[in-house]
């Protein structure tokens, strides 16, 4: 065993809040607001290797996730040495951490010392990612189910919207356990992001500020919807993993399908809804296997690998049916949980439940043959 030990030092640099006008590059999440300090991929990591492959290490672009990240193991020290107390939504459980009460906004207190120094420990098993949210502005709500203490970090005016983030986070995680396999970690955390996107890490998602703005008090918007999504990547992304940057749709459409999943278990009576807000008709079809790199925009990309995955996802599961189609799911999820699965992963494990020929769906739906 190696043991590498690396100090450094961070230079945090202020968040975009915005998509720019042309709506092609993606929020700065890795930062600092007015509002919240936000660490996402701020630790060296190694990345994974692949024997007669290399390094899987692609280049960034313009939207879209170009990581690729093997299982770790994390225990995180955050030290504030100035005498500061602000909440903190982390990846992973806190060591000592107080008991989670009912649905209601609640203070976790630091442990600190005479000398103003406060310290905070969080640990996450086999995780891909490990992210940290702090701000002084924050409310969180929370509820535990069975072994999982589920958070919504929110900003303090939002309390309607934030108690709404975190019951669809746990109606979620609910239905996804029951429906592809137990969720692996003690915590799952909701954090509110002072910009416009959302974006999924282990055992933490953020959601766009703009969706709290936008919530009606009804799960018919885009904070139900995209809460729904974010908590899915725990099955598609953390536990389950793939190369972001060439087959995005493994994780994307997956977890876009998940969301209409949820509407069928929670809300049956919108499926209908969603599919009609969620999927725009009018847009042109493109390949659900494309990459980042050829996504020719935002909006296109989204709507080949999300949206059209999504349509691919639902004409899958009508040719087989639901007991197939979910025990595929499933068996999936199990066989590829901690490790990193590739679109002909994706396709043997279906065949290995059904022999239904899918050449006129993947002449439709895919550029590559699997």
């Amino acid at each position: 065993m190696a043991i590498i030990k690396i100090t450094y030092g961070l230079v945090l640099p202020q968040m975009q809040a915005y998509l720019n006008a042309s709506n092609d590059v993606r929020p700065q999440i890795y930062g600092y607001s007015d509002k919240q300090v936000n660490f996402v991929d701020w630790y060296p990591f190694v990345v994974p290797y692949v024997p007669g492959q290399g390094w899987l290490l692609h280049n960034p672009w313009f939207y879209g996730e170009h990581l690729v990240y093997d299982m770790a193991d994390f225990d995180v020290t955050v030290t504030f040495t100035d005498g500061a107390h602000p909440l903190v939504a982390a990846s992973g459980a806190e060591v000592d951490a107080p008991t989670a009460g009912p649905l209601e906004a609640i203070p976790l207190t630091p442990t600190a010392t005479p000398s103003g120094v406060s310290s905070r420990r969080f640990l996450l098993e086999s995780g891909r990612t490990f992210a940290l949210s702090m701000s002084d502005f924050f409310k969180v709500a929370t509820k535990t189910v069975g072994d999982v203490t589920v958070f919504a970090y929110y900003f303090g005016i939002y309390n309607a919207s934030g108690e709404a983030l975190l019951q669809t986070t746990l109606e979620a995680m609910q239905t996804f356990s029951e429906r592809f396999g137990p969720y692996r970690h003690k915590t799952l955390t909701a954090v509110q992001g002072d910009f416009n996107d959302g974006m999924e890490f282990s055992g933490l998602y953020f959601i766009s500020r703009d969706y709290f703005n936008l919530y009606d008090g009804t799960p018919k918007n885009y904070l139900v919807t995209i809460a729904a999504h974010e908590t899915a990547h725990q099955w598609w992304f953390d536990a389950v993993g793939n190369d972001q940057a060439l087959e995005p749709w493994l994780d994307e459409a997956l977890a876009t399908y998940s969301e209409r999943i949820y509407y069928e278990e929670v809300y049956p009576d919108f499926v209908d809804w969603w599919w009609g807000y969620r999927y725009f008709e009018f847009l042109k079809a493109g390949a659900v296997d494309t990459s980042i790199y050829d996504g020719e925009g935002q909006r296109p990309y989204w709507d080949k690998v999300y949206l059209t995955g999504a349509r691919f996802l639902e004409d899958l599961r009508q040719r087989v049916g639901d007991e197939i189609f979910f025990a595929f799911l499933s068996d999936y999820y199990t066989q590829y949980t901690g490790k990193r699965a590739t679109g002909a992963d994706f396709f043997r494990v279906f065949h290995e439940h059904s022999a239904a020929d899918l050449t006129d769906l993947f002449t439709k739906y895919f550029k590559n043959t699997y």
